[in-house]
């Protein structure tokens, strides 16, 4: 399953332990999709499109993403796209 992964970079590491812990303990296939808010607008345009490749979209500590106005706008996006988050 694609999943795209909302997260805070500081928590990329733990948010990857995490799903890589999911899928071993419910013999799942997961191929999360990352991705680095840092490359300005290209980024919208990366995070659009893996958006729309995913199946699903995780927000890996959502207290945490609601501080970051990219990670909120991943949401939104993720919303409007009609992905189950």
């Amino acid at each position: 399953m694609k999943l795209f992964v909302i997260h805070r970079f500081r928590e990329r590491k733990q948010a990857k332990a995490k799903l890589k812990e999911l899928a071993l303990k419910f013999s799942i296939e997961l191929h999360p999709i990352f991705l680095d808010s840092s490359g300005g607008e290209q980024w919208k345009s990366n995070a659009l499109h893996a958006i729309n490749k995913a199946e699903a979209v995780v927000v890996f500590n959502r207290p945490s993403c609601e501080e970051s106005e990219n990670a909120k706008w991943e949401i939104e996006k993720s919303t409007h796209s009609g992905k189950e988050i």
